[in-house]
Formats: C-alpha cells, sequence, structure tokens
C-alpha cells in the first residue's frame, strides 16, 4: 500500500515537472481543442473541410469507390490515407463526432510538427527561450493555428517539412539510418499530400546538391540524401497508388497551368448574399 502510494506521488510529481516545463506547449495543445469544440460542425472558415471529412466518413468500408475525389486527397494512396487517419477513425468509433475526431487527428499532428522543430533546435546547442518562443509564435499566427485545428491537409504539410528537416539534421550529423527513415517517410507523405511542393523540394534539393557537392560535402550522404527524398518515396507511392491517382497524377505534373496555380476550387469558396 505504503509502495502504491509511493509511485503514484512519483507519477503525479513527475507529470507536473513535465506540464510547469512545458507551459506553452500545454496552453497551445488547449487552445486548440478549444477552438476545435468552438466551431462544432461549423465549415464557413474553412469551406474545403467537408470534403475531407467526406473522404474521413467514406473511407473505410464506404460503398463509395472514390471517396478522395471530392477533396484535396484525390492523389493520396488509400493505404496511407488508411493509416493517417487511423486514429481519428478510433476516436471516432469510441463516440466522438467526426469533425471533432479528425480535428483532433491534426491538433497531435501539428503538436508533433512542434515538438520536432523544438528539439531539433535544442539539439544544435544554439537553444535559448527566445528562438523557442519564435517558433511557437510562427504556429500562433491566426492563419497556421486556424488551419492546424480544423481537418485540413495544411497540418500534414507542415509535419512531413518538419520530418524532412529532421532528417537532413541527421545526415549531416551521420546519423544515416535515422536520415532515411524520417527523410524517407516525410517525403513520400508530402508527395501524397501536395505533389507540387514535393516537387519544388526535389528541384530545391538537386540545387542543394550541387552546391554541397562543390564545397566538398561527402558524396554518401547527397546518394542517400537522393535515396531517401526521392528513391524510396517514389517507389512506395507507386506501389501503394492506384493507376487513377497515378495517371491523375502524371497528367497534373505534366499539363500544369501555372498561371492559374493560385485558382481555388468551387468547393473552396463561400458565397454570402448581403440585403440591400
Amino acid at each position: 500500500m505504503v509502495y502504491s502510494s509511493k509511485v503514484r506521488d512519483g507519477v503525479l510529481s513527475s507529470l507536473s515537472r513535465t506540464l510547469a516545463q512545458n507551459k506553452l506547449l500545454v496552453s497551445f495543445i488547449s487552445l486548440h481543442l478549444l477552438l476545435a469544440v468552438f466551431l462544432g460542425r461549423l465549415f464557413a472558415l474553412a469551406p474545403d473541410e467537408g470534403g475531407y471529412l467526406y473522404t474521413f466518413n467514406n473511407l473505410y468500408g464506404s460503398k463509395d469507390a472514390n471517396p478522395q475525389f471530392n477533396s484535396g486527397w484525390i492523389v493520396a494512396p488509400k493505404p496511407f490515407l488508411w493509416i493517417t487517419y487511423l486514429p481519428a477513425k478510433f476516436l471516432n468509433i469510441l463516440g466522438l463526432p467526426d469533425y471533432l475526431s479528425v480535428r483532433i487527428l491534426s491538433i497531435a499532428i501539428v503538436t508533433l510538427s512542434l515538438v520536432l522543430l523544438l528539439n531539433l533546435q535544442r539539439r544544435s546547442g544554439k537553444s535559448t527561450s527566445k528562438r523557442e518562443r519564435i517558433i511557437f509564435l510562427f504556429f500562433f499566427v491566426p492563419s497556421i493555428f486556424l488551419w492546424t485545428t480544423v481537418g485540413l491537409r495544411e497540418v500534414f504539410i507542415l509535419a512531413e517539412l518538419s520530418l524532412i528537416f529532421v532528417g537532413l539534421n541527421y545526415l549531416f550529423e551521420n546519423h544515416t539510418a535515422k536520415a532515411i527513415i524520417y527523410i524517407s517517410i516525410g517525403s513520400y507523405a508530402l508527395l501524397s499530400t501536395k505533389n507540387y511542393i514535393w516537387i519544388c523540394l526535389v528541384l530545391s534539393s538537386l540545387v542543394l546538391s550541387v552546391i554541397l557537392g562543390l564545397r566538398g560535402a561527402a558524396k554518401k550522404n547527397l546518394l542517400n540524401l537522393g535515396l531517401a527524398l526521392v528513391l524510396i518515396p517514389c517507389i512506395v507511392f507507386a506501389s501503394t497508388s492506384s493507376v487513377y491517382a497515378l495517371k491523375f497524377l502524371i497528367t497534373s505534373v505534366f499539363n500544369t497551368d501555372f498561371a492559374a496555380t493560385g485558382a481555388r476550387s468551387g468547393d473552396s469558396i463561400t458565397q454570402v448574399a448581403i440585403p440591400n
């Protein structure tokens, strides 16, 4: 009895110390949750959320053969989406509303992104409270805060880029195995989420590799970068995508109207009638 009491007190003490050391992180999560609950089924601030919610609701065992068509996940491999939305599905099965389940998943993912970047800053040896607050400040920008609370793709993009940045750091510290894992996962997920951002990233990494090569960087690191950023993600993506998604991706890459890049679909437009 005394032993169990000591264990309980030790756990509570450890938890309180952790919360005290991470007040900003606790506040960050709490504010996200409050906003997610407060919005309810209001999608006016993010009209695309309804399409993503339809994908989530019809992803597991639905008669709709292509539940991704009405959302931005149109070229994403279904296995990727099954795994990605699995935590939200568990919450939904336990009784949480579908919209709240997806939003809690978004909050968990953006928190993971924040923790990854904070740890990257701390591992650099130059971390200060001021620099960490700057990272927090970026995530508190109103538009970013909203997009990472509701069920949109933006939260996935932040997490994917964070994984790649952490992987690059490991790569040039010669932690090859960790680097390949982080970069490969981040790159595959980014290719599945927004392929044109992935293409821009690959092109920029090519330029970076040339510059680093001219400056005498280890060829092994550059080869591992190409392996993790391009080769592995492309193989996994091709092996998990449907023929329809692959055709759509190839068409979108080679027949892109760059003049219309900023155009939004009709689902993204909210019209409000104002009486005279």
